[in-house]
């Protein structure tokens, strides 16, 4: 005999935010613990910080901000500020955690929106160091273990004051909840 079939009403607090930043620090230690591919591990640890941060941005204004529709199509370092202002977050972008958040964006866009480019110039080097020399645009240079632990620790920095500046009481990496229920 096959299961009876029920009817259920469900709703779910769905947040992207903590299975970004999961992943973020998943791709981080497979950037730490493995030579092989660290160059992606390392792209991609970066790629979802910023992910994390703009999808909790996105949280936050929806849930607390009336005006969130004409901020929401803002760039995430001008949502980021409009939202400090709004709740008097007092954010020194010429230090971390913000000037990371900077360069976390900075980063971002240059790697989504990357064209082609003929890098020129002239440069006085090492005779000996001459096949070490390589020629890089910001997207392939940030991407250090240092830049992205940096990214990492202030990204979750960043989104903690936001929560505590709105009286978030959810931590910033919890899951929403799902609701069940059935008759039977």
């Amino acid at each position: 005999m096959s299961p009876k079939k029920i009817e259920i009403e469900y709703e779910r607090d769905m947040r992207a935010h903590p299975t970004l930043s999961n992943g973020a620090y998943f791709m981080l230690h497979m950037a730490e613990e493995q030579e092989i591919g660290r160059f992606y591990y390392l792209i991609s640890s970066l790629m979802l910080s910023a992910f994390a941060i703009e999808s909790y941005l996105n949280y936050i204004g929806e849930k607390h901000i009336a005006s969130w529709k004409e901020i929401e199509r803002m760039g995430p370092i001008d949502k980021i500020k409009e939202i400090g202002a709004i709740s008097m977050i007092d954010m020194d972008w010429g230090k971390r955690p913000y000037q990371t958040i900077i360069s976390l964006f900075k980063f971002r866009n240059d790697l989504a929106h990357a064209k082609p480019k003929i890098l020129q110039g002239k440069k006085f080097i090492q005779e000996d160091s001459f096949e070490d020399f390589d020629v890089k645009v910001f997207w392939e240079e940030y991407p250090t273990i240092e830049n992205v632990q940096n990214a990492k620790s202030d990204v979750l920095k960043v989104m903690e004051a936001i929560r505590r500046a709105f009286g978030e009481t959810s931590g910033i990496l919890e899951n929403g909840l799902t609701s069940i229920v059935s008759e039977l």
